[in-house]
C-alpha cells in the first residue's frame, strides 16, 4: 500500500476506487482525517468527541473484509471515515 491520502483533495469515489484497488487501506484513510482533525480542531473546535481507536478497529476489520472476501465498498458505503460527533 502507498497511501499518501489528502482528505481535503480526495473525493468519496476516488478512496472507494482506491480502497477497491488494494492501492490504500482503510486504515491509512482513517489515519490521514484523524490527523487533519488533530490538526485543525484545537483551533476550529467542530468536534464534540473524535474516537480514533474505534476508527481504527473499524477500518482495521474493513480492510480485513476486503482481503479475505474481495469486498467492495461503493462511495456511499465506506467505513474508513472518523467516529465523531460534531458541534
Amino acid at each position: 500500500m502507498s497511501g499518501v491520502i489528502d482528505p481535503l483533495r480526495t473525493s468519496a469515489e476516488e478512496l472507494a476506487e482506491r480502497l477497491a484497488a488494494r492501492d490504500v487501506s482503510c486504515v491509512e484513510v482513517a489515519t490521514a482525517y484523524l490527523d487533519r482533525i488533530a490538526e485543525l480542531d484545537p483551533e476550529l473546535h467542530v468536534y464534540l468527541h473524535v474516537d480514533p481507536a474505534r476508527t481504527l478497529a473499524d477500518a482495521a476489520r474493513i480492510d480485513a473484509a476486503i482481503w479475505t472476501f474481495g469486498c467492495r465498498l461503493s462511495a456511499a458505503s465506506m467505513g474508513c471515515m472518523p467516529n465523531m460527533l460534531a458541534a
